[in-house]
């Protein structure tokens, strides 16, 4: 999060801001990218934030020493291919 702010303060506002855009885009799949794990408050943040979101999957990364990133990717991958995988069942 920025210097000042929590990172579960500005999820529930990205949740709520979905919520008035799309209130259906609430109902699917996410997934949480935790960035800049490289600072000294990460981890105690992280281990905060989980305990707040414990049915959705966190990934850490520190974007900028390129950790986590393929990692990331291969999420995303399988996910999308998990989504295409159920849709084609219907």
């Amino acid at each position: 999060g920025t210097v000042g702010r929590e990172p579960w303060d500005d999820y529930k506002q990205v949740l709520s801001e979905l919520d008035l855009y799309s209130p259906e885009m609430l109902a699917k799949p996410r997934m949480v990218v935790a960035n800049k794990m490289d600072e000294a408050v990460a981890e105690e943040n992280l281990k905060k934030f989980k305990r707040k979101i414990r049915k959705v999957p966190v990934m850490p990364i520190a974007a900028a020493f390129d950790e986590g990133i393929e990692k990331f990717k291969l999420a995303i991958r399988a996910a999308v291919e998990e989504a295409n995988a159920e849709e084609a069942e219907e």
